[in-house]
């Protein structure tokens, strides 16, 4: 069975896309929706198509390095496998979907995003589980963002795994209101960024909020990867829960 998916979608800050056509690729069969005028709006008539027919949460954490805007897409929890339920463009045929491909009928500009399926990893070992292991000379990368969680009253939280005493830039996006915060901080000897909730505007850092998707630039504005474990992070995932008292 194949009940979970995930995908990365990268797309040159060069392109200039205005008429954008997806294209669903599965394994016997490719459909064609009609247009769109951004990359969003292309995923979120995604979402709405394939949860709609087979359930699930397909969703996607936008990131950016200094060529590309990222789009890495997880569906999950799946309530229908499309390995043996005909899919949606066609009554008969059965498959994984392999591909969403976007081409723009303007600047004839095209890209793609391949899904990797749960199936896959568990049956042929051929995906590395996020996170194994503790050994970064082995490190592979991680289609994922590292989870962080901190509790709605926290006043400080810590990014770790950066070079000692370098400067960086913290990126931090709120995914309901798409608004970056970018602070400028200086790691410490061991490595470590502490993060001020107070220094960002009042109710930044709330389970509404969150998750919370964070990246960060080194000193030349390139991205850096963390290596926690076996796996290299492009991106962290801030979750903030409510505040548990024990008495």
């Amino acid at each position: 069975m194949a009940l979970s998916y995930s995908a990365i979608l990268r797309v040159p800050q060069s392109n200039t896309l205005t008429s954008i056509n997806r294209i669903d690729y599965w394994e016997f069969n490719g459909g064609n929706p009609s247009a769109f005028g951004n990359i969003p709006d292309f995923l979120t008539n995604t979402k709405t198509l394939l949860e709609g027919y087979y359930g699930g949460t397909f969703s996607w954490v936008t990131s950016s390095d200094a060529t590309y805007d990222i789009y890495t897409v997880s569906w999950t929890g799946l309530a229908i496998d499309p390995a043996t339920t005909p899919n949606l463009l066609t009554a008969t045929i059965l498959g994984n979907p392999v591909a969403m491909i976007y081409v723009d009928d303007v600047t004839s500009e095209t890209g793609s995003a391949q899904y990797i399926y749960g199936s896959i990893c568990e049956d042929t070992g051929s995906c590395t589980p996020c996170p194994p292991s503790v050994n970064p000379d082995d490190a592979t990368d991680c289609l994922s963002c590292y989870p962080l969680e901190i509790e709605f009253c926290a006043s400080t939280f810590d990014i770790e795994g950066l070079e000692a005493d370098t400067e960086y830039t913290i990126k931090i996006k709120d995914n309901v209101s798409n608004k970056t915060y970018d602070y400028v901080a200086t790691s410490d000897q061991y490595g470590i960024i502490e993060i001020t909730t107070a220094n960002y505007p009042t109710g930044v850092f709330t389970p509404f909020n969150s998750p919370l998707s964070i990246t960060i630039l080194d000193e030349k504005g390139d991205p850096v990867i963390l290596t926690y474990g076996y796996v290299n992070y492009s991106c962290l995932e801030l979750n903030v829960t409510n505040t548990t008292t024990i008495v």
